[in-house]
């Protein structure tokens, strides 16, 4: 992946109400709104969670925001949006738009394969989310953007910092696959697979683990060595995810389940 570039804030704009942390939509020196999720709010450890799912999406060529470093600027934000650490690097991601977020209300795909330019992205998103253990993109809060471009809409996947065990600790590699709280088991994945043509659904998941490992490998240590040494981020943490990554028995688990989702 390229070099994550760093920006600074100059204003906030707004600090978003969600069910979980609250963004922070920062206008930065770049020209550009980013959503920040500053130290203090977030501990390092999910930070490099974010980073590093942004990453393994752009290698899946899956849609994400694009990621930096920010540097929160004393100024840019008033006294009553307090900020502990806020001299820190933290991270953002930068806004899409325009965009619509996928949550309860607003969830029906209409036309898969004639209004989404990727139809076959969504699925593979829920094995990622698989792939990484995210138990943050459920029925209650998707964390899924429909992005609208010249060639149709796409799928946008967002905010991973519950991923690898989040603030639980790092998942156990002997814990089984599950689809409990996770995207295959909520009723918008269960809308959009009866409209997936199956044997092209099959040869995506049957595909989806023929990446090149030394890429995967790459990618996590490159954002590890990246990262603020003010962090201090446990040296085998990129260790401990790249086994989980790259476990073979784990991951023909991930394809027999999500084949038995489709069936």
């Amino acid at each position: 992946m390229p070099a994550i570039p760093l920006v600074k804030t100059v204003l906030l704009d707004t600090e978003l109400p969600t069910d979980g942390h609250k963004p922070l939509r920062f206008w930065c020196d770049d020209g550009r709104f980013y959503f920040c999720k500053p130290l203090g709010r977030h501990r390092p450890e999910a930070l490099f969670y974010e980073l590093v799912c942004a990453a393994l999406l752009e290698a899946l060529e899956l849609r994400v925001p694009p990621s930096a470093f920010v540097q929160i600027q004393t100024g840019s934000f008033e006294k009553k949006h307090f900020l502990k650490n806020k001299t820190e690097i933290s991270i953002g991601f930068q806004e899409i738009a325009p965009a619509e977020t996928v949550s309860q209300h607003i969830s029906y795909i209409k036309n898969l394969n004639g209004n989404f330019r990727r139809p076959h992205s969504l699925l593979k998103i829920a094995l990622f989310d698989l792939w990484v253990n995210n138990t943050n993109r459920t029925q209650s809060n998707y964390n899924l953007l429909v992005e609208e471009t010249e060639f149709g809409k796409d799928w946008v996947a967002i905010n991973h910092e519950s991923c690898f065990g989040g603030t639980n600790g790092f998942l156990d590699l002997e814990t089984p696959v599950s689809p409990t709280n996770k995207l295959i088991s909520s009723a918008y994945f269960t809308q959009y697979k009866r409209q997936l043509r199956k044997a092209e659904a099959c040869n995506v998941i049957e595909h989806f683990f023929s990446f090149d490992t030394k890429l995967i490998e790459n990618e996590v240590n490159a954002i590890f060595e990246a990262l603020p040494e003010s962090w201090q981020i446990a040296a085998d943490l990129p260790k401990n995810i790249l086994d989980l990554l790259l476990c073979q028995e784990r991951n023909e688990s991930i394809k027999t389940l999500m084949l038995q989702t489709l069936s």
